[in-house]
């Protein structure tokens, strides 16, 4: 996931999948904050393709290559100018 920060869309899609984790531990009474910082530095380290696995369905794989496509078409189309 570290290297959505290389592009635009990417750090909206990092932006919105920290929200989450965010999300989950912040109203986790027993969570403190290094646990939360460990989860963080985690969700940043993992490949996206374990996040999509570890989703329980709300992020497929085939949605995920098709928002890696989008990605990648928009990173080239930046470049080209």
């Amino acid at each position: 996931m570290a290297d959505l920060s290389a592009s635009a869309g990417g750090r909206l899609v990092e932006k919105a999948l920290m929200s989450q984790v965010v999300k989950a531990f912040g109203s986790d009474p027993k969570a403190t904050d290094e646990t939360k910082q460990m989860m963080e530095a985690f969700m940043r380290n993992m490949p996206l393709r374990a996040i999509a696995m570890t989703s329980e369905g709300k992020l497929s794989l085939a949605n995920l290559d098709r928002l890696i496509a989008v990605l990648n078409a928009t990173a080239l189309k930046a470049k080209r100018g």
